[in-house]
């Protein structure tokens, strides 16, 4: 059996639906996955050791698309999985020439892409995390899925991006433990960012009632942040991570006990890696977009606004109510029951 799997982006969502695909992988023997995504958000994917080939589609350049769908027609698909569930995956859906298209019922998906996609499944409900309504995707073919417990990414790290962050580690020093920062987002959810100066005071707070567990404290950081993060690299045990691509970062957060982020690529990223979160949330749906697994734990005050969308709110009292104090107990009970 041969299925093409269309999640074009973002990187978070696209990692939320790697698990879902393996899953199905591992379920029957001798089927191929391709996998259609747009440059900018497909480098994890690379060389994946479960995607038997990937189409990448130039974002700066979707007259691509043309060719690419050359290709998919010849290669006699017996099924297309719409994860992504937009007019425009379900338009390269219906010119893919592939007969049975999965997608999501009306109800789940957006702009018309139910129309383009000929085998529909309900979610679950509305209220249920993408990594849940990622795996009901696939219950099409397995009717009796159980999502697991610690999920499997499987992604293929190249030698030199490993021996990077390994030496990056070696000149560090001697930590017990590494408590992990994600303090930015993308420049288009920058409306989900915990201020900095909380990220810096609680940073002086783990350090002063845990100075027995002798913590150090990655910070990293994406394109075009590193000045705004600088602050947190001051302490004598804060290291600002090295320049890193997603799959270094990914090489990073393996390394870490714990990760401290909001909502991000990044938080996910360390959910289906299995290291534990404590994911700040603000305007974001938490029951939607919160990490999967049970050593992670949502942080969030209710300011009787959010959830919400607006990006450019002015007050973001979601996220200025959420004092680092409230942080700091949510990661000391977090941490209790990690060490237990």
């Amino acid at each position: 059996m041969k299925i093409l799997v269309i999640r074009l982006g973002a990187v978070g969502d696209i990692i939320r639906t790697v698990p879902s695909v393996i899953y199905l992988k591992n379920h029957f023997e001798n089927l191929q996955i391709s996998w259609i995504a747009e440059d900018w958000a497909s480098n994890l994917l690379l060389n994946h050791p479960d995607i038997d080939k990937l189409y990448t589609i130039p974002r700066k350049n979707y007259f691509k698309i043309f060719d690419i769908l050359k290709d998919i027609r010849s290669q006699n698909f017996d099924y297309i999985l719409d994860f992504h569930g937009i007019l425009k995956s379900g338009l390269i859906s219906a010119f893919s020439g592939v007969k049975k298209r999965v997608g999501y019922s009306r109800e789940n998906c957006k702009e018309f892409n139910s129309f383009f996609n000929n085998i529909h499944v309900n979610s679950i409900s509305e209220k249920v995390t993408r990594i849940e309504k990622n795996f009901h995707l696939i219950s099409h073919f397995i009717n009796d899925f159980k999502i697991p417990e610690k999920l499997e990414s499987n992604f293929f790290i190249e030698p030199e991006k490993i021996k990077k962050v390994e030496n990056f580690f070696s000149k560090i020093g001697n930590y017990k433990f590494f408590i992990g920062l994600n303090p930015c987002t993308s420049k288009f959810g920058s409306y989900k960012e915990w201020p900095i100066n909380y990220y810096n005071k609680l940073i002086q707070m783990i350090s002063q009632e845990f100075k027995d567990e002798k913590f150090g404290f990655i910070i990293t950081w994406g394109p075009g942040e590193e000045e705004r993060v600088k602050p947190l690299g001051e302490h004598n045990n804060s290291f600002l991570s090295p320049k890193t691509d997603m799959k270094e970062l990914m090489v990073i957060i393996s390394k870490l006990n714990l990760f401290i982020t909001g909502d991000t690529g990044p938080m996910h990223l360390a959910s289906t890696l299995n290291i534990p979160v404590l994911a700040l949330f603000g305007p974001s749906d938490s029951e939607i977009n919160k990490p999967w697994g049970r050593n992670n734990r949502v942080v969030k005050v209710d300011v009787g606004c959010n959830p919400c969308r607006k990006k450019k709110c002015e007050k973001l009292i979601c996220q200025k109510e959420l004092l680092p104090e409230i942080v700091f107990q949510n990661f000391k009970e977090l941490w209790q029951k990690i060490r237990n």
